[in-house]
């Protein structure tokens, strides 16, 4: 089995310092994709160090959202093509069958020269990086070894749009230098056949014994994944989440506190975030196995995104995140107790997340039509 070492990125900041890191270190090959790539003072800090790269002769290929990153992409286009960058968009905004709207490049992947790789839920913008403020919660992971190989096959291939190529990257098991644990890489990707980030959270979760936690941004769950927690929660699992109390999104913060009466009615613990917003998409199980990345748990992450995910099967990495994850609920979250806890009680703020929860599935639904994916498809 191949080797591959790894170190958590259990911030904004510290995935920035590994990024920038590896961009410096690039010698022949760079690959950057990303959802957002916002044209602030953390985007230029970037967009100069990937013209240093090509400027000492790294082949330097940038493929962006075109609706998460349509303003860098209006600006700045040229300047990268001009440094030698080469620049693609990835979905332009049609409503044709060919170039479906709805499917996202999510994924969040920068890999150098085949042999080291940071992946993880984090985007280019100075929110992320707590420029002013409190970084967005959120989390990475830096990889060097046999990894990278397969990450940059898939980055090649998406960045010249090789979709049979694509179809063809199965997930590889990776044993981990410094235990005796795996590591693989899980994609979900409809247009080539791959659910295997939705499949990993169902199947961890229906054996989970004792405890998960998971780090919830855009919470919006099937009710596959739904009847999953149910039946641990029943089977006396311990299932906490960490939540935002303040969101990017407010109608997608309404529509997942009406979520909280379900998950208490079924004894699952509730832990808001107090310092800032929760961008952060983790789930941990039993101490043994964790998922990171660019996933959420909703339609979107299951049937209309490119997302990728660092899965770990390996208890002393597990271990530095549970704990970390502790930390941030003992420290930094607030738990909520009750329905009447953290202003979620009461007749009118009731109806308000019950009519978001409805407006956020609605859209979602929307979204997903124009994927070319149908109600019938998604396996409610």
């Amino acid at each position: 089995m191949n080797k591959a070492e790894l170190d958590w990125l259990l911030s904004g900041p510290d995935f920035f310092k590994a990024a920038e890191s590896l961009i410096s270190r690039a010698r022949t090959v760079l690959h950057l994709q990303v959802y957002i790539f916002d044209y602030d003072q953390t985007g230029m800090e970037m967009l100069e160090q990937l013209e240093a790269a090509s400027a000492r002769g790294v082949s330097v290929y940038l493929l962006l959202d075109d609706f998460g990153s349509a303003g860098f992409a209006h600006r700045y286009k040229e300047r990268c093509l001009k440094s030698g960058i080469r620049f693609r968009m990835f979905g332009h905004l049609t409503l044709s069958s060919r170039h479906p709207y709805g499917r996202r490049l999510h994924h969040k992947l920068i890999v150098a020269d085949r042999r080291e790789a940071v992946l993880g839920g984090i985007n280019i913008a100075d929110k992320y990086k707590g420029v002013q403020g409190k970084p967005w919660l959120d989390f990475g992971v830096h990889i060097v070894g046999e990894p990278a190989v397969q990450l940059h096959e898939i980055a090649e291939a998406l960045f010249n749009k090789q979709h049979v190529r694509l179809a063809r990257i199965r997930s590889t098991e990776y044993g981990l230098k410094d235990d005796h644990g795996r590591l693989l890489i899980r994609r979900n990707d409809w247009l080539v056949g791959r659910s295997e980030i939705s499949r990993s959270y169902r199947e961890a979760v229906s054996m989970a014994s004792d405890d998960i936690m998971i780090v919830a941004s855009y919470f919006l769950p099937g009710r596959r994944i739904k009847k999953r927690l149910e039946e641990a929660a029943a089977r006396g699992v311990r299932i906490r989440f960490v939540m935002s109390s303040v969101s990017d999104i407010p109608l997608m913060r309404a529509a997942s506190r009406f979520l909280y009466r379900w998950m208490m009615k079924s004894g699952m613990e509730i832990y808001e975030y107090q310092p800032g917003v929760v961008h952060g998409k983790v789930a941990l199980v039993d101490d043994r196995w964790i998922t990171v990345g660019s996933y959420n748990l909703n339609h979107l992450s299951d049937y209309g995104s490119l997302e990728m995910n660092a899965e770990v099967d390996a208890p002393v990495h597990v271990k530095v995140f549970s704990e970390h994850l502790q930390w941030l609920m003992d420290n930094q979250c607030v738990r909520i107790r009750s329905v009447s806890h953290g202003g979620i009680g009461g007749h009118l703020s009731g109806m308000t997340d019950w009519l978001s929860y409805i407006l956020m599935k609605a859209a979602e639904s929307l979204l997903l039509f124009f994927t070319g994916k149908r109600k019938s498809d998604l396996g409610h």
